[in-house]
């Protein structure tokens, strides 16, 4: 069918499951809902039935049925995470066109801004599989925040430590505008992660 109907008829399936209490084949069904709820909604997506019968087909042949319908139905009956009151830092991960993205911003929303931090990965719905590059790197740069993983060096910054004694770079502009040395930038400092910060972003010196 077209896209419309095909969109129609996920969210006529994923409104009866709500009220049952355990999902039968249909798993499958809402399994692509939630990973290519982005690309169902998109006409502009030609190959969108080639990848999402790739999908149903690793499904099939790799993972058991049954945990497959009880991942599904645990998903559907989750509860609201306790996290209005919580102390520590927080870091929550979505793509824009993610089929929960509205979920994880209202989360953002009721939670302290100076703990919760959100990063909305441009372009992506699955973000594990369209951009592992920028969450590897952004969950590295929380817990850099934390003061953890400070030994670990980011993607890019060997590369200026080797520049930063050369005389050909003493000619180029410094990749990190604001003088900090290697030590300083290894401490822990959230205000430099590049990511959304109360809706606010900080972009990391380049």
């Amino acid at each position: 069918g077209s896209a419309t109907t095909v969109k129609d008829n996920f969210k006529a399936k994923f409104v009866n499951w709500k009220g049952k209490g355990s999902v039968s084949q249909s798993a499958e069904d809402y399994l692509v809902f939630h990973k290519f709820g982005h690309q169902l909604m998109n006409e502009n997506s030609p190959d969108k039935d080639k990848v999402m019968s790739d999908f149903l087909h690793k499904l099939r042949g790799t993972i058991n049925h049954t945990n497959v319908r009880l991942y599904v139905n645990a998903f559907l009956n989750r509860k609201d995470l306790p996290l209005k009151q919580y102390k520590s830092d927080i870091l929550l991960i979505t793509g824009v066109l993610s089929s929960y993205a509205n979920v994880v911003e209202k989360l953002f929303q009721d939670l302290d801004k100076n703990k919760a931090t959100l990063l909305r990965i441009e372009r992506a719905g699955d973000v594990l599989n369209e951009s592992p590059a920028k969450v590897a790197h952004s969950i590295l740069l929380f817990t850099k925040g934390q003061g953890l993983l400070t030994s670990v060096t980011l993607p890019g910054v060997e590369r200026q430590r080797t520049f930063s004694g050369s005389s050909i770079d003493m000619e180029r502009p410094r990749r990190f505008s604001r003088g900090l040395s290697m030590e300083e930038y290894d401490k822990p400092n959230l205000r430099r992660l590049s990511i959304t910060v109360g809706e606010v972003p900080i972009q990391t010196s380049k």
